[in-house]
């Protein structure tokens, strides 16, 4: 599988953006884990179990509303840009997270998580979308399945890593680290060579 990244060199780029940003992704939800306990201290309006439960509602529903979106942007704009505008974005957006050091600053701390989730959708719409002009035809099933395996990896390893980098370098620390993954993966979509896509050949409908 791992001969995907050695033979297409393109798509090695768009994986290692992949793979980093989804890396900065789990740092920061233990971060906002452990920032959330903190807070639900006293003054705060809900505990700590429902301050959970907020929180991954607000990470998910991004999903189902901009889910239909993103695809249709996707198939009509860069998707070169829009990986790298999303990453740019979401490092500055993370940089919020320093500010939320308050019970009465929760709210603050869920609407940065819903752009930050957010524009992750339209990041995944484009990379999803950008594979096949990045492999060979006969690579095209194993890049696929290299990108599911990187995510399950990620998805365990990069929960432990952010526990790990709290404890020695502070949830502050993990949210910088967090932003600086977003920035390391633009630096590697600026090098990314996409040509031009077919645009979708039905108008754009807001509506729809």
């Amino acid at each position: 599988m791992l001969g995907v990244l050695r033979r297409n060199p393109q798509y090695r780029l768009l994986w290692a953006a992949q793979a980093i940003s989804m890396t900065g992704d789990w740092l920061n939800r233990v971060a906002i884990l452990a920032l959330l306990s903190t807070l639900a201290g006293p003054k705060a309006a809900l505990g700590a179990g429902a301050l959970y439960g907020v929180e991954l509602f607000v990470r998910m529903t991004p999903t189902v509303v901009f889910g239909g979106l993103s695809g249709a942007l996707a198939d009509r704009v860069s998707r070169r840009a829009m990986m790298i505008g999303t990453d740019l974005a979401r490092a500055v957006i993370v940089l919020g997270y320093l500010l939320v050091d308050e019970p009465d600053e929760v709210s603050l701390l869920y609407l940065l998580l819903v752009l930050q989730m957010g524009l992750g959708i339209f990041f995944q719409a484009s990379r999803a979308a950008a594979v096949p002009a990045t492999v060979q035809p006969a690579d095209l099933g194993r890049a696929y399945e290299l990108a599911a395996v990187t995510w399950s990896v990620i998805l365990s390893f990069g929960a432990l890593l952010g526990g790990l980098l709290a404890e020695v370098i502070g949830l502050n620390g993990v949210f910088l680290v967090d932003s600086l993954t977003y920035l390391v993966s633009a630096a590697f979509l600026i090098r990314l060579r996409l040509p031009k896509h077919e645009k979708a050949a039905e108008a754009f409908r807001w509506k729809e």
